[in-house]
């Protein structure tokens, strides 16, 4: 029992092992507590996952991922966060120059409207810049995170890291 209740920094666990005359030997693997939690942590802490995360501002779940016990998962997450914030800003940053451009030259909704729908890269913020245009910040946050998890979809990221 002692020996299940072991839990060594560092280890994944033991390997019991039983003679069985006239066969192979039984094999047991008894996992620490800790390498089974650092596990999980790892198989959970996928892009699509801290993407979802940030999108939810689930913080408990961002915070126990980026303190794991291995320093290779945190900085992994740590990447990630810092990359998901920054292409989020970058397309905030856009929706910015968009509306600045769009409001110098219209007065009205339908021009905005047309204005916003004649140009590919600005029909692409056409949402945003909508709910930008209506104060619905609850709604600029989800569809500006929506089109980061377009880009980690498509596999491309906004900005690169250094």
């Amino acid at each position: 029992m002692k020996l299940v209740l072991a839990n060594r920094p560092n280890k994944e666990g033991f390997v019991l092992s039983w003679d069985v005359p006239g066969q192979v030997p039984i094999k047991v693997k008894v996992k620490h507590e800790d390498f089974l939690r650092l596990q999980k942590l790892v198989h959970d802490a996928t892009p699509k996952n801290i993407l979802q995360a940030l999108i939810d501002h689930d913080a408990e779940k961002l915070s126990a991922w980026s303190t794991s016990l291995s320093p290779e998962l945190s900085k992994f997450i740590n990447k990630k966060i810092h990359q998901f914030q920054n292409d989020y800003a970058f397309h905030k940053s856009i929706v910015k120059g968009i509306m600045f451009n769009i409001l110098e030259s219209t007065t009205t909704r339908k021009e905005f409207a047309i204005e916003v729908n004649s140009c590919p890269v600005y029909k692409k913020y056409a949402s945003v810049c909508f709910a930008t245009l209506d104060q619905d910040q609850d709604r600029v946050r989800k569809m500006t995170w929506k089109l980061v998890a377009e880009d980690v979809k498509d596999n491309r990221p906004l900005v690169e890291e250094e």
